[in-house]
């Protein structure tokens, strides 16, 4: 681990990684190094050419499952995303709020002497703003605010083949969630094979006959897509929730999921004070953040809010690829 300033240059022309722990989700940072093209079109193919050179080397090298990763251009902001997603995985999809906490933890280090009241980004559904706080050298507290967040259906039913009867939640968050009780489905929400076995099966199963039957377009663009998880819900033992998520390869997080927790809380859009006060929601790993209104208006009628959210995110490791 190299020491806390972060702000020097490139080594030799190397991409730099930053491998961040966001409240149990994994997320790797990766900078590519400067260019200076005579032209606008040639820093892009420079950059789509390192992007891919590095994509070619973490496949290679199997990044973690469930790995998020993102590579950006380093200029004076940080901000220029080329590639988003699991490589192992999915490329270029939706940004979600973990990398949206890393990213802002990436820009903090590289700017460490600059004062800040926080960065903006551009969500699916509009800007999410996140403020940095350093507690150690290597751990931060972000507090992400205005994530818009709304409720697609509720008290939906289907007939799932291997399952039977399914009753579930649609919200977008991050992106499209599908919520549905644990235990009506023999789901205990705990680290058991067993258990493990039944979510990854299940989750798939759901998904996939789900995405088949119910027609479901994004929120911003109108375009028809497909759920990106399921997520089990616990019993609502107030203030503190469990749940699990299984997205559409069969890979469980371990994680709470901060998309799936403001999706979570906006399905309680009725209870204005649970609102107010927010909740905990735990991960199957004990992981877990909490989650509130950021502006409570009476009276709601379209389950739609606007919350805020607190990640803890830890710096595991930082470093060069040499490829």
């Amino acid at each position: 681990m190299r020491s806390s300033d972060y702000s020097h240059r490139m080594f030799q022309g190397l991409p730099e990684f930053m491998l961040y722990s966001v409240t149990g989700q994994p997320v790797m940072i990766i900078t590519l190094p400067e260019t200076q093209p005579a032209v606008s079109t040639e820093r892009i193919n420079l950059d789509d050419l390192s992007a891919n050179l590095v994509i070619k080397y973490l496949k290679e090298h199997q990044p973690g499952i469930g790995q998020m990763v993102i590579i950006i251009r380093s200029d004076e902001e940080n901000n220029h995303i080329i590639v988003r997603g699991n490589v192992s995985a999915e490329i270029n999809s939706e940004l979600t709020l973990e990398g949206v906490a890393a990213l802002s933890v990436t820009r903090h280090l590289l700017n460490i002497e600059s004062k800040t009241e926080g960065y903006s980004f551009d969500m699916p559904v509009g800007g999410v703003r996140c403020k940095v706080n350093a507690l150690t050298d290597y751990n931060f507290g972000c507090r992400l605010e205005s994530i818009p967040v709304k409720v697609i259906a509720t008290d939906q039913e289907a007939g799932i083949p291997g399952i039977g009867l399914l009753k579930y939640d649609i919200v977008f968050a991050d992106d499209l969630y599908i919520l549905t009780d644990a235990k009506s489905l023999g789901i205990t929400l705990s680290p058991e094979k067993l258990m493990l076995r039944r979510m990854e099966d299940y989750g798939q199963w759901i998904l996939g006959c789900i995405s088949a039957n119910h027609k479901l377009n994004h929120p911003s663009t109108n375009i028809e897509t497909m759920p990106a998880a399921v997520v089990f819900t616990g019993l609502d033992n107030y203030p503190v929730l469990l749940q699990a998520i299984v997205n559409k390869n069969g890979v469980i997080s371990h994680s709470p999921g901060a998309g799936a927790s403001c999706a979570r809380l906006v399905l309680r859009h009725n209870d204005r004070n649970i609102l107010k006060t927010g909740f905990i929601v735990r991960g199957l790993s004990g992981e877990q953040l909490s989650v509130m209104a950021s502006e409570v208006i009476e009276p709601v009628t379209s389950g739609q809010e606007t919350l805020s959210i607190i990640l803890n995110v830890t710096l595991i490791q930082s470093g060069y690829l040499f490829i």
